[in-house]
C-alpha cells in the first residue's frame, strides 16, 4: 500500500471538503430552496412527463446537451490543466503547486455544480421536480468522476517540483 506525502494529503483533504460542500450540499440546498420558493410539496408521482410544448421540450434537450457538454469539457480541462503546468522561475514550487491545485479544483467543482443550476432553471419554468433531481444526480456523478485523487496529485506534484515526495 502506498502512503503519500502528508502535505499532499492535507491539500487533498481540503479540496475534497470544498468539493463535498459545493457539489453535495450546494445541489441539495438548491433543491430545498426551489421547493420552498414555489410552495410545492415533494409529491413524487413515479412517472416523469415533459410538458407538451415543443419549446419547453427544446429547452429541456438544449440544457441536457449543454450539461453533457459541460461534463466533457470538465474532463478535458482536468486533463489539460494538470498536464500543462510547469513552475515559473523564481516562484516557490510548493506554493505554486498548492495554488494550481486550488484553482483547478475550484474550476472543476464549478463546472460540476452547473448541472444543478440547469435543473433549477427547468424546475422554475414548469418542469417536474424529478427533472431537477436528474440534474442534481448529474452533479453528484460528475463530482465522483472528476474529484482529485491522491495518485493524480502526486504525479502533478512531481511534475511541478521535479522531485518525488512519495514515502515508501
Amino acid at each position: 500500500m502506498k502512503t503519500f506525502d502528508p502535505q499532499i494529503t492535507k491539500i487533498l483533504m481540503k479540496t475534497m471538503s470544498l468539493g463535498l460542500f459545493m457539489n453535495t450540499l450546494g445541489p441539495v440546498a438548491l433543491l430545498i430552496i426551489a421547493v420552498m420558493a414555489t410552495g410545492d410539496s415533494l409529491n413524487l408521482q413515479g412517472g416523469v412527463t415533459l410538458p407538451e410544448s415543443s419549446g419547453m421540450q427544446t429547452l429541456f434537450y438544449a440544457l441536457l446537451g449543454i450539461s453533457i457538454a459541460a461534463a466533457i469539457v470538465t474532463y478535458l480541462l482536468k486533463k489539460r490543466m494538470f498536464q500543462n503546468s510547469t513552475c515559473p522561475d523564481g516562484i516557490n514550487p510548493q506554493q505554486y503547486f498548492e495554488e494550481r491545485v486550488w484553482a483547478i479544483t475550484l474550476i472543476i467543482y464549478s463546472f460540476n455544480l452547473s448541472h444543478s443550476f440547469y435543473g433549477l432553471v427547468l424546475y422554475l419554468v414548469g418542469f417536474p421536480i424529478e427533472i431537477m433531481m436528474l440534474f442534481v444526480a448529474m452533479t453528484l456523478i460528475t463530482y465522483q468522476f472528476y474529484r482529485p485523487r491522491p495518485g493524480f496529485l502526486t504525479e502533478f506534484h512531481v511534475r511541478i517540483t521535479g522531485k518525488s515526495e512519495q514515502i515508501q
